[in-house]
């Protein structure tokens, strides 16, 4: 192994608030360790010891870059079947080794990076690099696999690309703004050559680029540098090194003309139009001028582009920008959306767009402008560095980019952009004659309604070779027993305060983050309002941002943008939610600002305008998709459609033009009271000096009849089958789904219907339905089963989506692994993983302070005990077989299901399970 060298310190924030509590020799906290292996397999390691878990990534220097035409598609291929097994582990071995070690998994291909990573409790960590070590050399690559994984991987481009209009969209932007870069082609590449994809192109492939000299592995968290070390010369220090990977040059001509290209869909709702100039590779200086210049022109709704658009000409209902950095040249890009009866309007859109750009040619940027971003970047720096994994996959990109110190040289390079360098890339990149053009367009169908009613989510809802090459270990043995890491208890950690007016306040300390992060609910009960006027309490909560009595719409905007804070209201069915965070040298802005955002919105007419109109937009666009038809079935059959939880929260674009300032302003002034409001806050203040912060504002806060709070009614049991059918010709892939009834959120069953989900379908890897449905007959990219648990009431669906004729099929496989779980108990083995799975996992769910935050104020909210979480474990533990098995047959009996299918399918498809 070559010198292990100490590197520059990446994290700088973490070593400024993190105490030195964890030493490896002379290695600080937060500080990246750079090892070279002999093999050439660079290592980068991070402690990080907030958490009893780990973080590992294997990324690989390749991606579609390396593909070449008739072999699109080859790296992300490669990359399922790297899951495919080695003679150490066999097929769906790895997945469950993670999983039932209470890891989570999963893998991706861009352009320049295929990636591996795994997090795991950190006694768990092993099974990571065991699993990564042994695939990098061992991998089976099965032909009779892999002929069943193509058939997955079609799945997956039909959801993601062929079912999806800004998927065809992007995907035919990029094969005409690049000519001879890989970039013409899509990551998961052309259908046709999936098709034909052969076990030797695979091989190839595979052999060629999965070298330890063509891999980094990054790992961070809590560890020892040296016995981590120690670790990953055991698993990959043996390995050979590989030949030398050739170099992939890539070079896109000079753009000299105007390129358009059209789309036109019946499922598109509205119209964008989107504008793109070529950019340098990520390491070219000038990215950091173009970067705050795409802030300026599209980055939020304080940008210039922003407040033209959409504030003051009502042209557009969102106008944004991107500038995408990868290892080649990428694009510059300007997408702005209109309602679809704009679509006259585009030619008005892209001048105004052109005028823009060519004004901050001749005058550059203001200097408020440029100090609001660069505000922006400190904000940032304190946030993105707290969960593991995000450090951990920074620094694989970058160093796969062009190298991981780069990362400081970024954030250097955007404190030092000047208004002269913003000014020179405008007029350097922006030539309006070397552009390309992209229009996505509605396509008329008459055969479509546009008057269903709609909500925006469901928001209530071998042929094998052999191996020539020994294995690295032997294979793991499952221990009998829950060896896990337990997590911090919560509630020792919450203090208890309350205001002036009696507001309690949850509060949690914590020193290693300058931060003031609050979150509040009000408890409206059952609004009869909701009903008579559906719709009302979301456009309210939507509307409370757009000014108050004391301070305009632009005056909010601009104020949150450049300190920077964020403050946002969400009206629910059972509740307001409010949200708002800073640092904490700026909590008293957020205090004010916000406390007024909520007590005095003005409710304008002008702004009433443009938030309606965005709502109205999200409404069509969501009625186009097959997954809001079968989630709004799901929700409206097992709970009823006059029940709170089966209405429409967003109400349908006809009631949403029926409501008025008035209505939002009435309802505002009945809901919105201190008396049934809770706060939550995090913050490395004490909570005196917090209560004296949140007095001044939220303390003051006073109404003098409160309404009563309405009871929600206990919704009805389902009985019998409902089924249901959505033809939508235009469609490639159906979406099918199975729902019932199940447990209100508390209940003394949820510990027992969590173990029986996650055997059942709690992954498409690796629990009985994934491994049927997607690894066994190759009929889903994706197949799970999910929970909502209401106060009242809950529900569990199945999701998949498969070509619409093996809809029948693949219901048929959901029906038959329901039904197996109801006539046996599961397995010891099973009972045992599915433990360890969710005790090891609760120390991912309270990673940083911000998760702990969450999850307090999810206690609050359902008026759960404060040590709910905390006891979660030992109430999983008490979970038997006959616990499982008591739970299938009460909540999961397919004789009291809702089944449903939208996409590709006759009207009469589903009819046989009527019966």
């Amino acid at each position: 192994m070559k010198k292990t060298r100490f590197s520059s310190i990446i994290i700088f924030l973490l070593l400024a608030f993190f105490s030195f509590s964890g030493y490896a020799g002379d290695v600080k906290e937060g500080q990246v360790v750079e090892t070279m292996l002999d093999n050439g397999l660079k290592v980068l390691t991070v402690e990080m010891h907030n958490a009893p878990i780990i973080f590992s990534q294997l990324a690989y220097k390749v991606g579609s870059r390396n593909e070449n035409i008739g072999l699109t598609g080859l790296a992300h291929i490669t990359e399922h079947m790297m899951f495919k097994g080695t003679p150490t582990y066999p097929k769906g071995k790895i997945a469950r080794l993670i999983k039932d070690n209470a890891g989570i998994f999963n893998a991706f291909t861009s352009n320049d990076i295929t990636a591996y990573y795994e997090q795991m409790p950190k006694n768990k960590i092993d099974f990571a690099l065991a699993i990564e070590a042994d695939r990098m050399f061992n991998c089976l690559i099965d032909a009779g696999e892999l002929k069943k994984e193509l058939e997955v991987i079609k799945e997956e481009r039909r959801m993601r690309t062929d079912d999806n209009p800004r998927g065809i969209f992007r995907e035919e932007f990029n094969a005409i703004a690049f000519k001879s870069s890989p970039n013409h082609w899509p990551i998961i590449g052309w259908m046709n050559d999936i098709k034909k994809t052969t076990r030797d192109n695979v091989w190839n492939f595979y052999r060629t680029y999965y070298t330890p000299n063509n891999a980094t592995l990054v790992l961070v968290g809590d560890f020892e540098t040296e016995t981590m070390l120690a670790k990953v010369r055991k698993y990959f220090g043996s390995i050979p090194r590989g030949p030398e990977v050739p170099l992939r040059k890539v070079h896109e001509p000079e753009q000299t003309s105007k390129r358009t290209v059209t789309v036109k869909r019946v499922d598109v709702k509205t119209v964008t139009v989107t504008m793109a100039w070529h950019t340098p590779a990520m390491g070219h200086p000038d990215n950091a001028a173009l970067r705050v210049l795409a802030r300026v022109l599209g980055g939020g709704r304080t940008s210039r582009l922003y407040k033209n658009l959409v504030e003051e000409k009502k042209l557009a209902i969102r106008a944004s920008t991107r500038v995408r950095l990868a290892k080649d040249s990428w694009l510059f890009t300007v997408s702005v959306e209109l309602k679809r009866e704009d679509i006259d309007k585009t030619p008005t859109v892209e001048n105004i767009i052109l005028a823009e750009i060519k004004k901050i040619k001749q005058e550059g940027i203001t200097e408020y402008e440029l100090q609001k971003i660069k505000n922006h970047l400190r904000h940032s720096e304190i946030f993105e560095n707290m969960k593991v994994s995000s450090v951990g996959m920074r620094l694989a990109r970058y160093e796969t980019y062009v190298s991981w110190q780069f990362y400081d040289q970024w954030k250097e390079q955007q404190k030092a952009v000047t208004l002269a360098d913003v000014k020179r890339v405008a007029n350097e990149y922006f030539n309006p004659d070397w552009v390309t053009v992209g229009y996505l367009l509605p396509e008329n169908n008459n055969t479509e309604s546009e008057t269903q009613a709609s909500l925006l989510t469901p928001q209530n809802i071998l042929d094998v070779e052999k191996c020539y090459y020994l294995p690295l270990s032997e294979p793991f043995f499952m221990p009998e027993e829950i060896d896990v890491i337990k997590p911090r208890p919560i509630e020792p950690r919450i203090e208890m305060g309350k205001l002036a007016n009696g507001i309690p306040v949850y509060f949690i300390h914590d020193k290693a983050f300058p931060i003031f992060s609050i979150r509040g609910f009000i408890r409206t009960g059952n609004c009869p309002e909701d009903k008579e006027k559906p719709g009302v309490g979301m456009l309210t909560g939507r509307m409370m941002n757009r000014g108050t009595k004391k301070h305009t719409n632009d005056f909010l905007n601009e104020r949150m943008d450049f300190v920077p804070f964020s403050f946002k209201i969400s009206g629910g069915v059972e509740r307001v939610r409010f949200s708002g965070g800073t640092i904490t040298e700026y909590a008293d802005s957020l205090l004010k600002y916000g406390f007024e955002i909520l007590t005095e919105p003005a409710f304008p007419e002008d702004g009433f305008t443009v938030v309606r109109n965005n709502l109205i937009s999200s409404i069509r666009k969501a009625n186009a998709g097959k997954g809001w038809k079968t989630g709004r079935f799901i929700f409206e059959n097992i709970y009823g459609k006059d029940h709170p939880y089966g209405r429409l929260v967003s109400g349908s674009e006809e009631n949403v033009n029926k409501l008025t300032v008035n209505d939002l302003g009435e309802f505002h002034s009945k809901y919105y009271y201190p008396q049934h409001t809770v706060l939550c806050v995090l913050s490395n203040l004490t909570l005196e000096q917090a209560i004296a912060k949140l007095n001044k504002t939220f303390g003051k806060w006073t109404h003098p009849n409160p309404p009563e709070l309405t009871l929600f009614p206990e919704p009805k049991p389902l009985t019998g089958r409902t089924v249901k059918t959505y033809p939508m010709p235009e469609k490639k892939q159906a979406d099918v789904r199975i729902g019932g009834t199940l447990a209100p959120y508390g209940h003394p069953d949820t510990e027992a219907i969590d173990i029986a989900v996650h055997i059942l379908g709690g992954s498409s890897l690796s629990s009985r339905m994934g491994v049927s449905i997607r690894d066994e007959q190759g009929l889903a990219y994706g197949v799970g089963v999910k929970t909502r648990q209401r106060n009242k009431g809950g529900l569990w669906f199945m999701k998949a989506g498969t070509k619409g004729e093996n809809a029948q099929k693949l219901l048929h496989s959901a029906i038959k692994e329901i039904d197996k779980m109801r006539q046996e108990e599961v397995t010891d083995e099973e009972l045992l993983t599915a433990k360890r799975y969710f005790i090891g996992t609760l120390p991912m769910v309270i990673e940083t302070p911000l998760d702990i935050l969450h999850q307090v104020a999810e206690m609050v909210r359902h008026e759960a005990p404060l040590n709910e979480f905390d006891t979660y474990a030992d109430r999983v533990m008490r979970v038997t077989k006959q616990d499982v098995l008591r739970v299938m047959k009460k909540y999961f009996n397919p004789k009291n299901i809702v089944i449903v299918g939208a996409g590709p399918l006759k009207e009469d498809a589903l009819e046989e399970f009527e019966k």
